[in-house]
């Protein structure tokens, strides 16, 4: 999902580099950036402390770079979000800007909660089917809720697809209730 905020600086970002593979680059390292912050959550605090100087959050933020072996057109978008405050944003931009990207490839992304764990050949299966029917690749995050007793609920973009065993019971309590 786009935020608001995140949009702005994402598609900015996204045009500044060109081409699609230097896209798909800045995106892992932006990952690594934003796994990082999430490790050491010293960073995050000292980039939304404003009372620490700007010189000092760039020093810090070279240095993480380096260590992350960061590109420049990353170490430039770092600057530009320390300079406006936004460098706790991260993870907003971060998504907002893998969304975009998926776009431009035909990618859609799906989120796939399952009443049990799927294994490699089913997850392979379902996402086979999504694609068929999103007529897209997709890009698959799954995850697992008992609560659903059976099957799957998949969400791509705004489509919903459950055949749940939850699901199809509160369709037919539905059903019996609204009557003929």
């Amino acid at each position: 999902m786009i935020t608001k905020l995140g949009r702005p600086y994402a598609e900015a970002y996204l045009k500044s580099l060109g081409s699609i593979g230097a896209a798909e680059d800045a995106l892992l390292q932006l990952r690594s950036l934003e796994s990082a912050m999430t490790a050491v959550p010293a960073l995050a605090r000292m980039a939304a402390n404003p009372a620490i100087p700007l010189a000092v959050k760039q020093a810090t933020m070279t240095e993480v770079s380096d260590a992350l072996g960061l590109g420049q057109s990353v170490r430039r978008l770092i600057e530009l979000l320390l300079e406006n405050y936004r460098l706790v944003r991260l993870g907003e931009i971060v998504n907002a800007f893998e969304d975009l990207l998926n776009r431009k490839l035909g990618v859609s992304r799906a989120q796939v909660v399952s009443a049990t764990e799927l294994d490699r050949d089913q997850q392979q299966a379902l996402q086979q089917r999504l694609e068929k029917v999103a007529d897209s690749k997709i890009e698959m995050d799954v995850s697992v809720d008992p609560d659903l007793l059976g099957g799957f609920v998949a969400t791509v973009g705004s489509r919903r697809f459950d055949t749940s065993v939850k699901g199809q019971m509160e369709r037919m309590a539905k059903a019996l209730a609204d009557g003929p």
